[in-house]
């Protein structure tokens, strides 16, 4: 009797290229269905993000400003002042100027903080409209001149800001036009238009 020592012939049938195709096709729906809901939740979150850094951003500026112009010297013979202003009649373009001492921290006299809407440059084409800030140490705010302020020397406080409206508080009145001491407080609203969204702010702030 002879023993056969070849191997046995596997009968395992592989797999078509049909079938490793159509297992690569479920496999792919599969994960697509499941990140889904991944994909909507991080758009979101990032929709979500992004709003609250606009209304945050808004928020921090009308701060800035309400507290500068609640330091403003309260000796001085006008410490604030308001003009009431449209930008080629459409929207607020008020000016706000108050007495402040800021100038001292860079070893000046007091003088006079400035804050305006500038929509347009003709100087400077990498210009950013916005709100800007002006020192000018020395000046009383019954000095400045709100039509001849140098753009470049302007501090960006808020880039694309369309509207600056201020109101001085003085009970029972809102005034759009003052000049004089510190009021009882300040209504301000800053309105900001990017990528064709407008978003609105109003802060009232009350001065001890």
């Amino acid at each position: 009797m002879e023993l056969d020592w070849r191997p046995a012939v596997s009968r395992r049938r592989a797999f078509t290229l049909v079938e490793v195709l159509i297992v690569v096709l479920l496999a792919g729906i599969i994960t697509s269905l499941a990140l889904v809901p991944v994909v909507f939740t991080i758009r979101r979150v990032v929709e979500m993000e992004s709003s609250y850094n606009d209304t945050a951003a808004l928020s921090r500026a009308l701060a800035f400003v309400g507290q500068e112009a609640a330091g403003g010297l309260r000796l001085a013979p006008v410490v604030l002042r308001i003009e009431e202003r449209s930008a080629l009649g459409v929207g607020d373009d008020d000016v706000l100027i108050v007495a402040s001492a800021a100038p001292a921290k860079q070893n000046e006299p007091a003088g006079s903080l400035v804050y305006k809407i500038l929509s347009s440059s003709l100087m400077n084409e990498n210009f950013v409209p916005g709100l800007y800030r002006w020192l000018f140490p020395g000046v009383l705010p019954e000095a400045v001149n709100p039509d001849a302020l140098d753009e470049e020397e302007g501090r960006l406080v808020l880039p694309y800001a369309v509207a600056f409206n201020v109101e001085a508080i003085v009970p029972p009145d809102r005034l759009d036009e003052y000049s004089g001491p510190l009021p009882a407080g300040l209504a301000m609203t800053l309105v900001r238009n990017r990528e064709g969204r407008e978003e609105r702010l109003e802060n009232v702030f009350v001065f001890p």
